[in-house]
């Protein structure tokens, strides 16, 4: 199940391109049976999060820019909270 979209009216854009990735990501997260698979995913959401995260258009006076990063902030924790999960359950052995 998809999360609902947000309305957000970009004035680059920005928004609707990646959320369409963005939702492709949670899509198949939710649908990953392990961990590994989800961290992997995670990794890739980050990614696409850290793109609207960066804007150079960003208007703190604009509500739909201050919006977007907030929505952008919890899905960037939450990817964030998978790769750790994935850690602590798989920790890299040190040398």
């Amino acid at each position: 199940m998809l999360e609902s979209v947000p309305n957000i009216d970009c004035p680059i854009d920005l928004f609707p391109k990646q959320e369409s990735k963005i939702q492709e990501l949670i899509q198949r997260i939710n649908e990953a049976k392990g961990i590994q698979q989800k961290a992997e995913l995670a990794h890739a959401l980050g990614e696409e999060v850290e793109v609207l995260l960066g804007c150079s258009a960003y208007d703190q006076g604009n509500a739909h820019c201050v919006n977007c990063q907030a929505i952008s902030g919890v899905r960037s924790k939450t990817a964030t909270l998978l790769l750790r999960t994935q850690e602590a359950l798989n920790p890299t052995p040190k040398a």
